[in-house]
């Protein structure tokens, strides 16, 4: 991972650039379309901008794996898992053609019910990122740009049910499990202003380095694109909608980068402001059902929803 540690230490270094780019605030407007932002698709836009989502989701109602405890197995138990989630990002535009990105995140998943609590324990994750986006093509109703940039993610899992069947077996074991994954990351981004009402977002993303298996790494290619709704130009109704949906690796509180899935999401926004976006939005997916950090085949399947709240400002 050293070409990585030398990409985290350069980009360290851009943020002594001085700003001198053109101001360009406000929602992005392409052929008079004003884009509601889904955070499930990369956005392509070069604009400053603050932005923060609080998130929370639980599953249905499921069977869990079978526990074995000692010499007893409990067959197939039922309960659910609770999930939260809360990330911030910061945008500076440093040209028209380029931005500086900055985030960070944590989220955590804990059992709800004794028999989930006993086989998922409380996983929690802390990240950042940071990078370039570049700008490859404009023009009045189309926008592509591409990026380059690092991702860094510290899992951290209590295994209660390892730790207690150690215990029970006289070989007791750390009830604690820590994770650290370093990758660089690089896509492509792209938005479509079809009319005032219609917009279309899309991407893909390539990612290599680090993963949560000690020793490993390997690359990971994800994609998704979404429909872009905005009534407030031919009604007197801000609202904007958006549907996406993306081949995706399940979200990082599954502690899991080898189950891809798709991850649907509808969003409601607020679309009057000049400056400043506020949604609402669900997803749903299907994760892994994971005990601890497991091998890509060790798993179980549940549906997850989760709900979440946006908020977006632009600024010079």
């Amino acid at each position: 991972m050293k070409d990585l540690n030398y990409l985290l230490l350069v980009l360290i270094a851009c943020l002594a650039i001085t700003v001198n780019g053109q101001s360009n605030s406000g929602i992005p407007v392409i052929n008079d379309h004003k884009f509601l932002i889904n955070d499930l698709i990369v956005d392509p836009f070069t604009k400053s901008s603050f932005r923060t989502k609080t998130g929370i989701g639980r599953t249905a109602i499921s069977e869990l794996p079978d526990i074995q405890i000692g010499d007893s197995l409990i067959k197939s138990p039922s309960g659910d898992l609770l999930v939260v989630g809360m990330n911030y990002q910061f945008d500076l535009r440093m040209k028209e053609w380029a931005s500086l990105y900055l985030g960070f995140e944590i989220s955590g998943r804990l059992g709800s019910e004794a028999f989930s609590l006993y086989t998922n324990g409380v996983n929690s994750l802390v990240g950042f990122d940071m990078g370039w986006k570049l700008v490859l093509f404009e023009s009045k109703a189309h926008f592509l740009s591409t990026s380059i940039g690092i991702l860094n993610r510290n899992a951290t899992v209590i295994n209660l049910s390892k730790w207690i069947n150690g215990v029970i077996t006289g070989t007791p074991s750390e009830i604690t499990e820590r994770m650290i994954a370093l990758q660089g990351t690089t896509g492509l981004y792209y938005a479509w202003g079809i009319n005032e009402v219609l917009g279309i977002q899309a991407m893909t993303q390539l990612s290599y380095g680090d993963l949560f298996e000690a020793g490993k790494s390997g690359a990971q290619l994800i994609s998704g694109a979404a429909l872009d709704l905005n009534f407030s130009s031919v009604s007197r109704i801000p609202l904007g909608v958006s549907l996406a949906s993306g081949y995706l690796y399940a979200p990082d509180f599954t502690i899991s980068q080898y189950h891809k899935t798709w991850i649907n999401n509808l969003k409601f926004g607020f679309t009057r402001s000049h400056d400043f976006l506020i949604t609402i939005d669900i997803s749903t997916y299907k994760a892994p059902y994971l005990v601890g950090i497991l091998s890509s085949q060790d798993y179980h399947s549940t549906r997850v929803f989760d709900y979440a709240l946006n908020i977006i400002i632009y600024f010079d």
